[in-house]
Formats: structure tokens, sequence, C-alpha cells
């Protein structure tokens, strides 16, 4: 081939390259999405069951006032007759449940449809429908609209201020020689790990430190792990942030490896619900590394933005 060929030849490789790139980020969205959408209607099932208590099976209920509104939830007896029960203002315990009934309704509806475009075989993003709180209530009738905030928008879904003060199991991490200790007064495995959790704490990330968790292996039996860091997103996923450390000899890397292999096995992906962190060959450790992870990656996803 001469030059032109040559060129030619490399612009056709990397072209290819980066539409098979293309199709990977797209691919992993959408596994991501579907997830995400998986994660939210097993939520409204459960926060459904919750609501079971009030009987609100083939009821609906109207308005009336202008000023002052008070609900009535209507049904009809066997004989076809009307019957009609004050409940109370906007307030009333009993008219927040049946809101929160109609609007998991309709969220609900709008995930289901979403996940039925996703698990196409030519999913087509263009199509799903928004499931953020104004686009929820704009398909509703308007007497089901919560005016007080009293009705949960992501049902069945820990908000991160509440997940990082649930109990958890978690591992004693030998200590070295020196006491290492965070900020807080959290003991730790090294100087790295401190500048990682005090950085996570600077930008009011919810993680937990050492938490031990349950991975499967290739034969299916269940073991425990502690995961360095584990991070609360606001959609209820996790991210794993492992340091590694200063990888002296062959064994330690072995140990990592294994553990690498677990977290792929059971699901997590690099880069995405993992991330991979080390010391320097000379002991250093890059801070500002972990500074642009956070704002740029974890930041967005632990936010919601």
């Amino acid at each position: 081939m001469n030059v032109v060929d040559d060129y030619v030849f490399l612009l056709a490789k990397s072209f290819i390259r980066k539409e098979k790139k293309m199709i990977t980020d797209l691919e992993r969205t959408i596994e991501r999405e579907l997830k995400f959408e998986k994660f939210i209607l097993d939520g409204i099932k459960r926060a459904d069951r919750d609501l079971e208590k009030y009987n609100f099976d083939g009821c609906w209920m109207e308005k009336t006032g202008s000023k002052e509104s008070v609900y009535f939830l209507r049904s009809r007896n066997k004989d076809g007759s009307k019957k009609s029960v004050k409940l109370g203002d906007d307030y009333d315990e009993r008219v927040i449940a049946f809101k929160q009934k109609m609007y998991n309704q309709e969220l609900k509806t709008t995930i289901e449809h979403n996940i039925r475009i996703l698990e196409s075989p030519n999913a087509n993003l263009k199509r799903l429908r928004h499931y953020d709180f104004e686009s929820i209530d704009a398909r509703m009738k308007s007497s089901y609209v919560d005016k007080t905030g009293s009705v949960i928008r992501m049902p069945g879904v820990i908000p991160p201020s509440e997940w990082v003060k649930l109990p958890f199991d978690k591992s004693v991490p030998p200590i070295s020689g020196a006491e290492l200790k965070t900020p807080d007064g959290t003991r730790v495995r090294s100087k790295s790990e401190i500048i990682i959790y005090t950085i996570l704490s600077m930008y009011d990330i919810p993680f937990r430190y050492e938490e031990d968790i349950k991975v499967q292996n290739e034969i299916g039996q269940i073991h425990t792990r502690n995961a360095d860091f584990v991070i609360y997103c606001k959609d209820g996923t996790k991210i794993i942030l492992e340091h590694f450390g200063y990888i002296r000899d062959a064994r330690v890397l072995d140990n990592y490896i294994i553990k690498l292999k677990l977290y792929l096995k059971n699901g997590y992906v690099l880069n995405d619900t993992l991330f991979i962190t080390s010391d320097g060959i000379d002991g250093s450790f890059n801070a500002q590394a972990i500074m642009d992870l956070v704002e740029r990656i974890i930041l967005p996803r632990v936010k919601g933005i």
C-alpha cells in the first residue's frame, strides 16, 4: 500500500474502534438504566405492600372546596350505589396514603414501559418516559397531586443520609505498628486510606469503611470479603473503592487478584461500580487523582446530577 492507502486504512481502523466504543458505551448505559429501573420497580412493590392496610382497592378520591380542601373516599356498594367516607384535608394520613398509592401506580406504569423499551432487541432511548417528580405529577389527576411534600417520590429507595446511619457488619483491619487514624478517629490500615477517607468525608460522600460483603465464587460457595470503601449512590446502587496499597510481592498481588475476580464474578464492573487505587512503587499516593475521581464520577452519581 502507498502512503494514501496507509492513511485511509488507519482512518478506517480508527473509525471502527470509535464505533465499537460507542456501541459498548451505549450497551453499558442501557444496562445501568435497566438495573436502576428494576431497582425502582422493586421499591414500588415493597411500598405498595405497606399501603395494603388502608384497603383502597376499588376506591377513588374526590376533593371538594376551593380554599380549604376536604377529601372523600368514594366506592360502590354491592348493589351499585355509591359509598362515601370523609377523609380530611391535605395533611390527613389517609389522604397522603391514597396520593402515595396513585403516585406509585403512575410511576410503576412509567417504569414498566421503560423496562420493556430497554429489554427490546433494538432499544430506543428516545422512547423512554421521564420519571422525575414533575413528569409523574403532570400525568396524574390534579386531585391526586401532592401539595404538602409528604408523598415519597422514590419509594423503596433509602436516602443516603439514612443509609450511613444503618448498622452494618464490619471487619477490624489489622493495625500496623504506627497508630493510623482519620480526623474523626477511625482506625485505618495506611496513610493512603487516611487520604481517601478524608477526601470522601470532605465531599460529603456517604460511605462505609471495611464493610463485610457477601460474594460467590466460581463453584457457588459464599465468601465474606471486607470492602475498603462502599459508597452509596442516590439511585440505591453501590460503588466499591478498593485501595490495593503498595504491592510488595507476588503473594500480595495474588490476593488482590483473587479479590478482584470475586468482585467481577458478582457483577461489579471496573470503572463503573468498582474502582481500584494503589500506591506508587516508591510509596507515593496521588491524592489529586482521587479528588478527580470523586468530582467527575462519584459525586454526580451520589447526588443524582
